[in-house]
């Protein structure tokens, strides 16, 4: 099955170029007959990414949310850069074992 997207497709960055082709062949080489294409619009693209990306969200305790806003705000919220850090490398050692 081909896949052909009209429109920019963006890949991490809002806007950003591939510079690859949107088309991709068949194994035989030719081109899908219209039944194997699927077509997306950036957006739908982009919504697609979003839904995966969120997948694993559990539910938002509005509350907590709320209260936290509220120390940003005012100022009172100071995160622990250091558990900060160790969070952001964990996620890059296993976002690199996928």
């Amino acid at each position: 099955m081909a896949v052909r997207i009209r429109g920019q497709v963006t890949q991490g960055n809002v806007g950003r170029q591939t510079g690859r082709s949107s088309v991709k062949k068949t194994e035989g080489g030719g081109k899908a007959s219209p039944s194997e294409r699927v077509d997306l619009s950036a957006k739908d693209a982009a919504a697609t990414v979003a839904k995966g990306a969120s997948g694993g969200v559990g539910e938002v305790n509005e509350a907590r949310v709320a209260e936290l806003r509220a120390k940003i705000a005012s100022g009172e919220y100071r995160a622990d850069l250091k558990l900060v850090a160790e969070r952001i490398i964990a996620e890059a050692v296993a976002f690199e074992g996928h």
